[in-house]
């Protein structure tokens, strides 16, 4: 029902606009108001006074000067405020489709196609009848509708294909748990290998390799690690995976393990006592480097005073400021927060458009920044997967841990690309020298990895060490399993700091003396599968 006071045509428009969800075409709105006139003006019923189907006839004759004048006005001004609309429809459509497609040949086509549509549907009209008209306007709209439907199905379909931040509850989502093998870490290190020795040992395994990457699905490439480039030596994305024997991934893992050479050293004696005492300092004796035991000290009583047990559940932010942030801090230099890793930021699909050049950088929870280094090389990477709750427990799926692994590892990997690509001038028995590493925090579980370039493309990555922090104070013996993981963590950054300042000196050397040919690696670039 409409009030008389919006009878008059230029206020049944306006309350038609107040009240349509979907704006319609004038037709429609004017036969709806030419209709209701009729019906009041034939009803016989004397409930309805002769003045008001006087007034209704009124309303209604739009031929004389006034009536046309009125009329015209009002269509003139409808069909702005319609088309204004529609093209409103096409401008945030098109926005949606930059966002989620990154394409702007798309996104231009589909406009065009629009634009072109409307034209000639307008040029047209002129020869229609008014029910013609309306119904074609009508059919044009209820399409725009479905193709809208269709456009948002496919868009989201294809997001899955894409590694980008704006996608990862897609990817996570399309994760299959029951295709995810147990999580294994590396073996104990028996030595410490020369990488030169290591050729002959990988003669064959590419091959392999890149059989294994050619049978991966399509909608499986982006979350396997295998597409990277990167073997993963955990076994959790394995499946399917028929190319290495059991025996030969043991081999190659064992040889992985050499070359990182990870072996922690146990705690001083005095920090032994400390962790015993549940952190009372006042239990230990002599304390041989004051300075140390004070800030070591001072960090644990803060992780200590927001543990779980006393202060409830915890979001990511949370967990991560009140048990990674504290052990790290004043141990090397490391920025925290949702910050930018160069080597993700500066991979580049190379045959892409520009929309999805700009958008493939990915940021990370922490990184670890070789300060003394000219290239400030990142060695360090860390990804917390969810918060905890308040019995401890990790709020984070098994897919959300498994697709923070992936992220993790294509960061180590890009970081790694980064200096690769720069120095070309070093031997390739060099390059396989240089280890990342990265952790991954998933409520209170701790797991370290590492990986290095193998040659030909492909990378080891595996883990290395793993512990838990306390729940609580009378569990504070953990800490000792994670200062001891820290602090060897600590010692293999220093290796690594001063390996890269001796590359880069090689690099020069070979440059500017001639000593070394300028030469390319193999390296793995992927991004975005095709």
């Amino acid at each position: 029902k409409v009030e008389a006071e919006n009878w008059k045509l230029k206020h049944y428009l306006n309350y038609r606009l107040e009240n349509e969800n979907v704006i319609p075409p004038w037709l429609t709105v004017y036969n709806d108001w030419e209709s209701s006139l009729e019906i009041i003006k034939k009803t016989n019923n004397k409930k309805i006074p002769v003045s008001i189907r006087s007034f209704c006839e009124e309303l209604s004759n739009v031929n004389t000067f006034e009536g046309s004048s009125i009329m015209k006005s009002c269509m003139e001004w409808y069909d702005d405020f319609h088309d204004r609309y529609f093209d409103l429809q096409l401008a945030e459509r098109a926005q949606y489709i930059e966002r989620n497609i990154y394409s702007s040949q798309k996104v231009s086509k589909w406009l065009r196609g629009r634009t072109s549509e409307k034209r000639r549907s307008q040029n047209g009209e002129a020869t229609l009848s008014k029910n013609e008209v309306a119904n074609e306007q009508k059919r044009r709209s209820e399409q725009l509708t479905e193709d809208l439907m269709e456009e948002s199905i496919e868009e989201t379909n294809k997001s899955i294909l894409l590694f980008d931040e704006s996608c990862e509850n897609d990817l996570v989502e399309s994760i299959d748990e029951l295709s995810l093998g147990k999580e294994i870490s590396l073996p104990i290190s028996k030595k410490k290998i020369d990488v030169s020795k290591q050729d002959n040992f990988w003669q064959g395994i590419s091959e392999k390799f890149v059989r294994y990457q050619n049978k991966i699905p399509q909608t499986r490439k982006i979350i396997t690690l295998g597409y990277w480039g990167i073997f993963d030596l955990t076994q959790e994305s394995f499946h399917g995976c028929t190319e290495f024997s059991q025996s030969e991934i043991d081999k190659i893992s064992q040889d992985f393990s050499d070359h990182v050479h990870w072996s922690p050293e146990p705690a001083p004696e005095y920090l032994q006592k400390y962790f015993e005492s549940n952190c009372d300092p006042s239990k230990i004796g002599n304390i041989e480097d004051y300075a140390t035991f004070e800030n070591l000290h001072m960090n644990i009583k803060f992780a200590i005073c927001h543990m779980s047990s006393v202060k409830g559940a915890k979001t990511e932010e949370s967990l991560k400021f009140t048990t990674m942030y504290p052990l790290f801090n004043a141990s090397w230099i490391h920025h925290w927060g949702e910050v930018q890793a160069i080597g993700s930021k500066e991979a580049r699909n190379e045959d892409a458009n520009p929309f999805v050049k700009a958008r493939i950088g990915r940021k990370v929870d922490m990184k670890g920044v070789l300060t003394r280094t000219s290239n400030k090389f990142e060695a360090l990477y860390g990804e917390v997967a969810g918060g905890l709750s308040s019995i401890g427990i990790s709020l984070a799926s098994r897919k959300k841990k498994y697709f923070d692994k992936i992220k993790l590892a294509v960061l180590m990997r890009d970081s790694l690309n980064h200096v690769l690509k720069e120095w070309r001038y070093l031997c390739d028995d060099q390059r396989k020298e240089i280890i990342v590493f990265g952790w991954t925090l998933a409520g209170l579980d701790l797991s370290l990895y590492a990986l290095d370039w193998a040659g030909d493309g492909i990378y080891r990555f595996g883990r290395i060490d793993h512990c838990s922090f306390p729940l609580n104070k009378e569990s504070s013996i953990l800490f000792e399993d994670v200062f001891c993981l820290l602090k060897e963590l600590e010692r293999k950054l220093s290796e690594t700091e001063t390996l890269i300042q001796k590359l880069h000196s090689e690099n020069i050397r070979g440059k500017r003396r001639k000593t070394n040919t300028e030469n390319s690696p193999v390296l793995n670039l992927k991004r975005t599968p095709k």
